[in-house]
């Protein structure tokens, strides 16, 4: 039963994961790099299949105890990109367990249509927690991003579940979902697996699968570095 539920959560893990909630501790950096190649399912096996990529750039550094600062890019294969600077400072509530902090970035958009400019909201919550497979966690990150020149919304949500089952590994399973303007909501599952290489750096193996607003999956290998 065990053995089952770890294989579970290794096939649908994510392929980053992030502080969060969690404030980055003063004066340290983490850097994590990432590339993905999705293709439609519907084609698979066929002569129409074809592979489409991105790579990705997060980056955060601990200011002070508390406040944050990160970078967050991403550039497509047709040249596409966007690029998002934040700050996140947490906040105490009592009305709610674990840890909650808030978000707020700059960020654009290049495409074939134009650049575009956007600000974004963001609230992060999550909470370890004690599991049969080792020390967990939970976390819920949402974001709006407001587009300045049209005036569109972008919503997002991500709810992660994570587990160290030992000290060189570890696992998490996340649901992404999100609305962007003229298209049907996504609900994706992203899973994957962290493996330990050094003494602050990972080596990260992850699958997506959309779930509903598309019918793309996708594999992505990536790596933490934390100095």
């Amino acid at each position: 039963m065990r053995f089952g539920l770890l294989v579970l959560l290794i096939v649908l893990l994510p392929a980053t994961t992030l502080a969060g909630a969690w404030p980055r501790a003063q004066g340290d950096w983490f850097v994590g790099l990432s590339y993905t190649a999705r293709g439609d399912t519907t084609s698979l096996g066929t002569p129409a299949f074809a592979l489409s990529g991105s790579g990705s750039l997060y980056l955060e550094y601990g200011a002070t105890a508390k406040l944050t600062f990160g970078l967050d890019a991403t550039r497509a294969d047709t040249g596409d990109y966007s690029a998002l600077a934040f700050a996140r400072y947490p906040v105490v509530t009592g009305l709610v367990p674990g840890k909650l902090a808030v978000r707020g970035g700059i960020g654009m958009h290049d495409t074939a249509a134009g650049t575009e400019q956007f600000v974004q909201l963001g609230a992060h919550w999550g909470k370890g927690m004690e599991t049969g497979y080792g020390p967990g966690w939970l976390s819920l990150d949402t974001q709006l991003d407001y587009r300045l020149t049209t005036g569109d919304t972008v919503a997002k949500a991500d709810l992660t579940l994570g587990v160290k089952p030992n000290d060189r590994t570890k696992l998490m399973l996340r649901l992404q979902s999100g609305a962007y303007p003229g298209s049907d909501p996504y609900l994706r599952i992203a899973p994957s697996v962290a493996r330990k290489t050094g003494d602050r750096q990972h080596v990260v193996l992850g699958v997506e699968l959309d779930l509903i607003g598309g019918s793309n999956a996708g594999l992505t290998l990536g790596t933490w570095l934390a100095f």
